[in-house]
């Protein structure tokens, strides 16, 4: 699975904590591609796949808060 985040509403130092704190659950992979930041999630350990990336973004939304 994909997520694309635009830089101009988020910060990669953001994504790269979340990542971070998710890790346990998936395999990821950032990529900083000029104007958004791609995350490539793989062997999700999550049952529901798409809750487990609902539930990602929104962490990275409250990583945000204090940067």
């Amino acid at each position: 699975m994909k997520v694309d985040f635009d830089k101009r509403i988020y910060k990669l130092s953001a994504v790269k904590e979340a990542v971070k704190d998710y890790g346990g659950f998936a395999d990821f992979t950032i990529s900083d591609t000029g104007r958004k930041i791609d995350v490539s999630v793989e062997n999700i350990d999550y049952s529901d796949h798409e809750n487990f990336i609902d539930e990602f973004c929104n962490y990275v939304i409250y990583k945000m808060g204090g940067k």
